[in-house]
């Protein structure tokens, strides 16, 4: 192709001489250097930009219009996504203008051709302005990305060289750059004032944009809303208000107003709970009306989610220097480049419905999106470098300074699942699109023997035991330095690693379908799935379920096995989580901050996971038996497209509350 040029010649290249692309769904328009517009065929186009690299607008979607698979050119979304790092905008041409607020016609193909050259150079202009806001670290970046073969790297370089780089400069090891965390003093229970509806609607008209109507329906569902924020009437239980309102009410902030008032009369937080991310957005862009100011917004109004949506910093500084040590992989430089840009900016790290541009998975595969993200199992907390800066510990410790909590069902539900009595658990908790909160309360208030979940906890435990890309590094990476003198702490984690051995290992699947388990949980499993196949039409691509009553004698026997080989791996971890607690008493006075946080956080780490274990002994032991009232369980091979991904027992509480 005669595109790959070397870096010297790559300097000599200025935006005028390159031509332009847009496609449509039945042909495409090419505007060349010289100003002249070519309307050509979809053949005629994939054959141009197979030998030359075009400027255009979200690549993938030109080469797939085209019949082509990935190519190489000058994608201005890219663009943006490098120069605007962390600022929201729709992956089209009509996005792009709306981000730049720039004001091109753009409804036909011609008119889009030039507004594609009009943007990419408004882009490269902003970054030879200078008023430009996002140098810090662009230089080095750029060059990342240059050597990796974006095709935009040298005219980033040549713009960035109008002005000189005043900010601090530390490479593209982003993490430097990135503030710590500081600890906050206790801030103790929120006070039990109540609000009354006057006021209540008082603060709504606060928060109504200028010019917006007043909405009857609105007030009173504003008003009917105070309830829930008045101070308990039950010795036992919250006051619950269930409302209902049509759409297009204003439901929304109808029930923010009485939340915001309550949380600063009382010094509290109040959580807004949703089922979907979308919602979770427009209720943090409905919040801007309450907090104007950026910055006080970003200190009262705190979105939570669950760790797997964060961007984990050690997972992208391992993930670089495994891209920058290897040859190849000129798409992994460039995505590491781009990320390198959004976490400097970025509001809060999160990397799934936050600031970061969704359309990249689309251009560089979701799944190394989500190798950067704090995959399950893997977390060091306070052991990590990282620890300090982390994204998901920033927002845990905002939201206990928060007014508002923007959560969701699921974060909420796990909450209330695993740490009841909690001290820092919200009092006032308002459920939107509440029709939801009985499918994550149904996955909260659940326990799962199966495969994938077996080879999760060994993987927490034990570490990594193959080669892969896991950077699991096990419990004892995580407490070695801080049980190096407790003879006993020791003796009990080894133990732990020992008896973890039961559970399933990699590659557990193929073994358990194949009828070559190891040890007794993989048996159980390859028992499961045959008491499944035996009671279940195999046809077609869906999971498939079977109830547990008379199950064979050989599923009782290994359900049995399993359970005395899981009371081997509880011993052990119940007392080592007990030790654990000791040693924070013990040696008070001794231990640092981080070293306290560490113990805390591994003994509470250890007693939820014991639970879970000793929740799958009982559940292997009612095999053969009668299932209590309180529970609904069932087996299952989960399938997806035909394709066997789990196997195992399910147990659903009816009512988590008995």
């Amino acid at each position: 192709m005669e595109d790959l040029v070397t870096s010297a010649e790559a300097q000599s290249i200025t935006f005028d001489l390159l031509p332009v692309l847009a496609v449509s769904t039945t042909h495409a328009l090419v505007l060349s250097p010289e100003g002249e517009l070519e309307d050509i065929s979809h053949d005629e186009a994939a054959e141009r930009v197979s030998r030359k690299a075009h400027v255009m607008i979200n690549m993938p979607v030109v080469a797939r219009r085209l019949g082509l698979g990935p190519i190489r050119a000058y994608d201005t979304l890219e663009l943006y996504a490098y120069v605007r790092p962390a600022r929201f905008c729709l992956p089209t041409i009509g996005g792009l203008l709306s981000a730049l607020m720039v004001d091109i016609p753009h409804a036909n193909l011609e008119d889009q051709v030039i507004a594609i050259k009009s943007v990419t150079q408004h882009l490269l202009s902003d970054l030879e302005a200078e008023t430009y806001r996002y140098r810090a670290g662009a230089k080095s970046v750029a060059e990342t990305m240059a050597k990796g073969g974006w095709l935009f790297g040298p005219l980033c370089l040549k713009a960035l060289q109008a002005q000189p780089d005043m900010s601090r400069e530390d490479g593209i090891m982003v993490w430097t750059a990135l503030p710590e965390w500081e600890d906050q003093p206790p801030q103790g229970a929120p006070e039990n004032l109540g609000i009354d509806g006057d006021e209540a609607v008082l603060q709504l008209k606060s928060l109504l944009r200028e010019g917006a109507e007043e909405r009857e329906g609105q007030i009173r569902y504003t008003q009917a809303a105070v309830h829930a924020f008045s101070p308990s009437e039950f010795n036992e239980g919250p006051n619950l208000q269930l409302l209902e309102a049509g759409t297009g009410t204003g439901k929304t902030l109808g029930y923010i107003a009485p939340a915001i008032l309550w949380a600063r009369k009382n010094q509290g937080a109040v959580w807004l709970s949703t089922y979907t991310k979308n919602l979770q957005k427009q209720i943090d862009q409905e919040l801007s009306t309450a907090y104007p100011n950026p910055r006080d917004k970003d200190k009262k109004a705190v979105m939570r989610k669950g760790r797997e949506n964060y961007a984990c910093l050690l997972n992208i500084e391992e993930t670089l220097k495994a891209v920058m040590m290897r040859a190849g992989g000129a798409r992994d430089r460039i995505l590491l480049g781009l990320v390198l840009r959004w976490v400097r900016y970025s509001r809060d790290g999160d990397m799934i419905g936050g600031d970061f541009p969704s359309w990249l998975g689309g251009h560089f595969g979701a799944a190394r999106i989500a190798g950067l993200t704090d995959r399950r199992g893997e977390c060091l907390y306070a052991a990590c470098q990282h620890y300090r800066k982390c994204f998901i510990e920033k927002a845990l410790r905002k939201a206990k300074s928060a007014e508002i909590v923007i959560a969701n069902h699921a974060l909420v539900m796990a909450q209330a699942a695993n740490r009841f009595g909690d001290p820092d658990l919200p009092t006032r908790i308002v459920f939107d699109e509440g029709h939801h909160v009985f499918d994550s309360a149904d996955s909260a208030f659940s326990s799962h023997l199966t495969g994938v979940e077996g080879a999760e906890l060994r993987r927490w435990l034990r570490g990594k035991e193959t080669g892969g890309l896991t950077r699991a590094r096990g419990i004892k990476s995580r407490l070695d330095e801080l049980i190096v003198t407790d003879s006993d702490a020791k003796s009990m984690l080894e133990a732990v690693i020992h008896h973890a051995h039961i559970l399933p290992a990699d590659a557990w699947l193929s073994r358990v379908s194949g009828t070559s388990a190891h040890g007794s949980y993989e048996t159980f499993l390859t028992s499961v799935r045959s008491h499944v196949l035996s009671r279940s039409d195999t046809r077609g691509f869906h999971s498939l379920e079977a109830a547990i009553n008379d199950p064979s004698e050989q599923l009782v026997e290994c359900a049995n096995a399993l359970s005395q080989d899981l009371d081997t791996l509880a011993r052990p971890m119940a007392a080592l989580a007990s030790r654990l607690l000791q040693l924070l008493d013990e040696e008070a006075e001794s231990l640092d901050s981080n070293s306290r946080g560490r113990l805390e956080s591994s003994a509470r780490s250890l007693m939820l996971r014991t639970e879970q274990v000793k929740g799958w002994m009982q559940m292997a032991l009612s095999l053969g038996g009668l299932t209590n009232d309180g529970f609904i369980d069932w087996l299952e091979i989960d399938r997806i497209g035909g394709g066997e991904r789990d196997i195992g027992y399910h147990r659903h509480f009816i009512d988590p509350t008995k």
